[in-house]
């Protein structure tokens, strides 16, 4: 079953024609908010732009 605020190909889809830098999705849980993997991801992502 599919969730509606899973990340899908037609979100990449999206953001790889309407967004001209990078960008990462990533599904956040709204109950829970922005955890440590969160971070860690997000700083690996950011320091891979460079």
């Amino acid at each position: 079953m599919r969730r509606h605020d899973e990340i899908t190909d037609a979100d990449r889809a999206w953001v790889a024609e309407h967004h001209r830098g990078s960008a990462l999705l990533r599904r956040i849980d709204p109950r829970v908010g922005l955890t440590a993997e969160d971070f860690a991801v997000l700083g690996a992502w950011a320091t891979g732009l460079g």
